[in-house]
């Protein structure tokens, strides 16, 4: 059993602390930020309209910049996991013979790994955010969706261009958008699982077509990999163009 104890606090509003029955009778003491927030802001004058606990609308947010998503009005990210061993990272293991070895492992279930389960969250939150800023702003320069479509060359072999006029490119492309690869980037047996068809082979010689034309970058020693900076933005536009202007345009013009 826990006891609560509630109080409106001068700086951070509506406060309370959680008391154990139980030793070592550890408390938990919980505020909410937008609360602390909001009274520094009336403190100093600066008009904003909240609805629950969330800003709607801050007259300087340069000067009081929260990001929260709530009621459809305002953008929200968050990752949450049920288990954490879905997530890896480069950790040192115990072997059976009592040998440490540094490699890639699932991330365990224990306190001592939550300043990595937060990192590996939080580049999971800030690859996703990239990805949404693309899709608002589809901003990739003529320059380089033109070398996405030219042939590229890597160690005296050449690779051909991307074609969204060709349905494998477009599948393609279509599948390197799904959101799940922010989170924690894909592998080969990923596009063999979603594009029909796709060979071992074929699948291998993608990756490659895709890393000499930096769309894509591998993650040191895995067989993981993400959408690059420039890939993120040429993916997002050529599909846009696609989708919303000349797919519209051919069919006008067939009626």
């Amino acid at each position: 059993m826990h006891y609560y104890f509630y109080f409106i606090d001068e700086d951070f509003g509506l406060c309370y602390v959680r008391v154990p029955t139980w030793a070592p009778f550890r408390l938990q003491v919980y505020f909410n930020g937008h609360s602390w927030l909001a009274r520094q802001l009336l403190r100093v004058d600066i008009p904003f309209e909240m609805a629950d606990n969330a800003f709607l609308s801050l007259a300087e947010p340069e000067r009081a910049l929260k990001l929260y998503d709530k009621f459809a009005l305002i953008s929200r990210v968050e990752c949450t996991a049920n288990d954490v061993s879905f997530f890896k990272h480069h950790r040192y293991v115990e072997q059976r013979n009592g040998e440490r070895v540094f490699k890639l492992a699932p991330l365990r279930k224990s306190i001592y790994s939550l300043n990595d389960l937060r990192q590996l969250m939080l580049a999971a939150n800030n690859r996703y955010l990239a990805f949404m800023a693309c899709i608002d702003n589809p901003d990739a320069e003529h320059k380089a969706l033109a070398e996405m479509a030219a042939p590229a060359k890597c160690k005296g072999r050449t690779f051909r261009g991307f074609n969204l006029f060709l349905d494998p490119d477009y599948q393609l492309f279509l599948t390197l958008a799904r959101g799940e690869w922010s989170i924690s980037g894909f592998r080969a047996a990923d596009l063999r699982k979603h594009i029909p068809g796709l060979t071992t082979g074929r699948s291998s010689y993608l990756l490659k077509r895709l890393r000499t034309h930096g769309l894509i970058k591998k993650v040191s020693r895995s067989y993981k990999y993400y959408l690059t900076k420039l890939g993120r933005r040429v993916l997002v536009t050529a599909l846009v163009i696609r989708e919303y202007f000349v797919q519209p345009t051919l069919a006008r013009e067939a009626l």
